[in-house]
């Protein structure tokens, strides 16, 4: 679990924003030989950014909140 503040002085706009994350992940390699080193998890991240002031030329929002799934190996 993570939460943080992001602040930026000296700017006329407000580009501050606060930022937290939740993740679960589980080790595979305790189901058997197999799967030894390796993990799965899942994760959430989500910020209270202005959508106006985080948006880039493209349209893209980088302020958005996003889950996400991994697996990894270590070695």
């Amino acid at each position: 679990m993570h939460w943080g503040r992001q602040r930026f002085r000296g700017n006329a706009r407000d580009f501050g924003y606060e930022d937290w994350k939740l993740a679960l992940s589980y080790d595979l390699g305790r189901s058997g030989a197999l799967w030894k080193g390796m993990s799965v998890g899942v994760q959430y991240t989500g910020t209270n950014a202005d959508h106006a002031l985080w948006t880039d030329r493209n349209g893209i929002e980088m302020g958005r909140s996003r889950a996400t799934v991994w697996i990894a190996r270590s070695f």
